[in-house]
């Protein structure tokens, strides 16, 4: 696969990949005749790698103006201009969707995504640029459960596919789990009553709930014992050279206090 991994001012064309920019008849004609070679044909076409990034919408279909979507946003164009890659980002209402887009080749690069067993498969992770627990959160007042065997007889609702979701379906006392297309309306059952608890990664259901104006309904309860989650950004399993590229621009940004700030 030709790289689309080139420093500012270059770039390459790859037909087969979504969103890139075709090389022109001319150039296709000289590699035709084998007067240039392909890259050279490519030489002066224009390549944007597709940050793909989660938004919450409202029901009329517009932005909630929510901080994770700003803060994956923020996370995707940081790392580009570290890694000097040309650029584009799309926005998604949900995981699901998002995760289907990149699946059809729509989206390059996911720009936050926890580290899953069931995902190795099916794409590459960069470095982690968050390192957290995955937390138990209920109704504020609720006791605190004292056993996984506790946790297990009560409803717990998940955002379908995500880290929490793969946790849960890994353990033998989960026997009662919801699964939402949608995070805000998994934490509405549990302020509404219809589910007990909500699992999520620890920092960002804090975000999450801060976001959406309930962090004095519903709290963390509990970090579950063993589970730590890495959040990283992720690209198709053929795209090794573009991994390489983000992990030097991670690193650097790092390295610059960037991702730090992004935390703050």
């Amino acid at each position: 696969m030709r790289s689309l991994l080139l420093s500012r001012g270059q770039s390459r064309c790859d037909p087969h990949s979504p969103g890139r920019v075709r090389r022109g008849i001319g150039g296709a004609l000289l590699v035709a005749l084998g007067l240039i070679g392909p890259n050279a044909a490519g030489a002066e076409s224009e390549s944007n790698v597709v940050f793909g990034v989660q938004v919450r919408r409202q029901r009329g279909g517009t932005d909630a103006g929510n901080d994770m979507g700003a803060y994956a946003r923020q996370m995707a164009e940081t790392v580009a201009r570290a890694a000097r890659l040309s650029h584009r980002i799309k926005e998604y209402g949900s995981w699901p969707e998002l995760e289907s887009a990149f699946q059809r080749g729509e989206v390059d690069v996911l720009a936050m995504v926890t580290r899953a067993p069931e995902r190795e498969g099916a794409m590459l992770f960069t470095v982690p640029h968050m390192r957290s627990t995955i937390s138990l959160f209920g109704r504020s007042g609720t006791p605190v459960p004292r056993k996984l065997e506790e946790i297990g007889r009560r409803r717990i609702v998940v955002q379908d596919r995500s880290i929490a979701h793969y946790y849960l379906l890994r353990q033998p006392w989960a026997a009662q789990i919801i699964a939402k297309s949608d995070t805000h309306e998994a934490i509405q059952d549990v302020v509404e009553a219809r589910a007990d608890f909500w699992l999520n990664n620890t920092p960002l259901g804090n975000l999450y709930l801060r976001e959406a104006g309930l962090d004095n309904l519903v709290v963390p309860l509990l970090s579950l014992p063993g589970e730590i989650s890495e959040v990283c950004m992720a690209v198709r399993p053929d795209q090794t050279e573009l991994l390489a590229r983000l992990n030097l621009g991670l690193t650097r940004a790092r390295q610059h206090g960037e991702i730090q700030r992004i935390y703050d």
